[in-house]
């Protein structure tokens, strides 16, 4: 089979294509055909990293047929078209081997190209929303960058309104109106407004019950002054980076306001966890993508040849949405 691979880390210009035997599966595994990617900041940082990791293919997402099944797998079958959630990577190829519980039939309403956005998308929002008890009715949830390119805001942002949340999000230029469109209720401007006030102008003084941020340090003095009394920050990621120095009078507002800080990774998590928030998914939002009540948004899509042009769109994060491989 053919795989998008790099023999040394380095910039977009380094993934080229090769050919390397077909995956064998276990017991508890399926065989797909891959037909789409999704492309996500993991395989920027893999391709990047010196690190060596057990499977060397990037790729944590995609949809495609099933076109074998392992001896102990009961709920796939020949053809069935899925998407599945592949932990360790090997998206990028022909052809991957994924857990089976880690594969979920698609949702009626969604195009098997769609599909490819949903996986981490979904389990991160079960994760965040769900597991963590925060969507609930009038609570007011602020994201941040959810129109950027890793698909998960627009997915947290569709599904905390339909559970009744006031959502907040801050975001810059045109992806503010896709925002609004999916629902939020207060969408701020990062370049021509100043996030405490308007937070703070818009609950009258209270602050905001949840932050889901993927900026990272830079924003952090100012999530822990957005926050409500019991607020909670969702850490998802470093957008502006690792680094950046931090007041130590923040750490004094966390304790006087009785604020909680988790981080959260899907990839990281034990392999059944991920099932489990998968499975959540399936049950709580597959049936709102049937009843048109949330969509995907697709960004940009390449040919899986065009990868390296595919990781250049996402270093600038202009587009909209899940940047996407098709084979």
């Amino acid at each position: 089979m053919r795989v998008i691979h790099y023999e040394k880390p380095g910039g977009p210009e380094v993934l080229k294509i090769l050919e390397v035997p077909n995956p064998v599966i276990e017991d508890d595994e399926v065989l797909i055909e891959v037909t789409v990617v999704g492309v996500n900041v993991e395989d920027i940082w893999r391709r990047t990293s010196d690190f060596e990791f057990t499977n060397p293919y990037l790729g944590h997402e995609c949809s495609g047929t099933v076109i074998e099944t392992g001896a102990n797998v009961l709920h796939f079958k020949k053809g069935d078209k899925v998407c599945a959630l592949l932990r360790g990577g090997g998206g990028y190829a022909e052809f991957v081997a994924a857990r089976a519980i880690h594969v979920k039939h698609i949702p009626l309403g969604v195009s098997l190209t769609e599909a490819a956005t949903l996986p981490l998308a979904v389990c991160l929002t079960m994760y965040c929303l769900r597991v963590l008890r925060q969507a609930t009715p009038e609570k007011k949830i602020m994201i941040h960058a959810p129109g950027s390119t890793r698909g998960f805001g627009l997915i947290a942002l569709q599904y905390a309104k339909y559970c009744g949340c006031d959502v907040f999000v801050a975001e810059m230029g045109e992806k503010l109106q896709t925002c609004k469109s999916l629902g939020a209720m207060v969408c701020i401007n990062y370049e021509t407004e100043d996030l405490c006030n308007r937070v703070m102008a818009e609950t009258r003084g209270k602050g905001v019950d949840l932050i889901l941020d993927i900026i990272g340090p830079r924003y952090f003095a100012r999530n822990v002054n957005c926050l409500a009394r019991h607020g909670t920050l969702i850490t998802l990621g470093f957008e502006s980076g690792c680094e950046g120095d931090i007041d130590p009078l923040v750490f004094e507002t966390i304790a006087k306001k009785e604020l909680k800080h988790i981080g959260a990774d899907v990839l990281t998590l034990p392999g059944k966890e991920i099932g489990t928030f998968f499975s959540q998914a399936e049950e709580l939002i597959w049936p709102l993508f049937k009843d048109g009540r949330m969509k995907p948004t697709i960004g940009a899509m390449f040919h899986s040849s065009a990868a390296a042009e595919a990781h250049r769109v996402m270093n600038r994060n202009r587009v909209v949405g899940k940047i996407l491989l098709a084979h």
